[in-house]
């Protein structure tokens, strides 16, 4: 019984993860019409600390020492970030989720060449089926030269998801098993808005935008940070009950999740090849995670 409650408890945080994630992306969107990408991760990473700071508020047990552990590990985290946003500024919401998809194919490579873990033949054709997916969405309505903005835009995500998953596969190790979910989000947003900081600084000195940004660019803004905090807050302790494999299912859900959000906010119509793209990723994410050799054990954390 007790087994059957913690199954469904995952299971709904798995779907609100999905709900919440999915409005990351177009509220990006709209808040990059009038704010620059790096004040943005900026403003968001920024926030993201604070409301984690407030969630610690009673039982803060940092120390210098798991500062120091975790760190370098962070830095993985919010280049992720950096990175999405840049490059979402020349391509759609929807299509970067899409890509997006890549990271739990991404997460059993990795887990696969650095961790040991093996890999069934179904696994290895999943591989290649998201992958050809993957590949029809960066290419949606871009071409192959390199001087294509959606094209490159498509890359940066493609980049942020190779670096996130990373971190997903690293974070849940014993190396940091003494840090809880909210310590290493906080380490990490810290860290991140630190190193925006001077490009924050440097876009208000040369564009002001401040005091240029729309209402909507600005509410926009603080619901990114609001938002992601929270988001990042239940997706680290999944990782940690679950591990990296199972709790990046939500990106199965997340893109169908990003379509209602994006037409909602941004009045954005999915193209039919990436929406066929992001279907046959979607597949081959499946093979790969419902033929694993060994489930990942639910259990209910403290």
């Amino acid at each position: 019984m007790i087994k059957r409650l913690a199954n469904s408890s995952v299971l709904t945080q798995l779907i609100l993860l999905a709900f919440i994630g999915g409005s990351l992306s177009p509220l990006l969107k709209l808040a990059l019409a009038s704010i620059p990408p790096l004040s943005l991760a900026f403003v968001r990473t920024l926030i993201v600390a604070i409301f984690v700071a407030c969630l610690m508020a009673t039982k803060i047990r940092l120390t210098f020492t798991k500062i120091k552990a975790f760190i370098g590990l962070g830095v993985f985290w919010w280049l992720s970030i950096v990175l999405y946003i840049l490059g979402l500024q020349t391509t759609t919401a929807t299509t970067g989720q899409f890509i997006h998809v890549s990271i739990p194919i991404l997460t059993a490579l990795f887990s696969l060449l650095l961790l040991g873990n093996k890999l069934r033949p179904i696994q290895w054709a999943g591989i290649f089926i998201a992958a050809g997916g993957v590949g029809s969405i960066i290419l949606s309505g871009s071409s192959l030269s390199l001087s294509s903005k959606s094209l490159l835009g498509n890359l940066l995500i493609l980049t942020s998801a190779t670096i996130f998953a990373l971190y997903a596969t690293f974070s849940p190790t014993r190396r940091y098993q003494n840090l809880s979910s909210l310590e290493m989000v906080f380490i990490a947003a810290t860290s991140g808005a630190l190193a925006t900081l001077p490009f924050a600084i440097r876009d208000t000195m040369s564009t002001n935008w401040l005091a240029t940004t729309t209402p909507q660019a600005s509410a926009a803004m603080i619901a990114v940070g609001l938002v992601s905090g929270l988001f990042y807050a239940i997706f680290q302790q999944l990782v940690k009950k679950v591990g990296p494999s199972y709790t990046t299912l939500t990106l199965y859900l997340i893109p169908l999740f990003t379509i209602f959000w994006a037409a909602l906010l941004l009045h954005e119509h999915i193209s039919s090849r990436t929406l066929a793209g992001g279907l046959i990723a979607l597949f081959g994410v499946w093979l790969v995670t419902n033929f694993a050799t060994k489930r990942p054990a639910i259990t209910i954390s403290e």
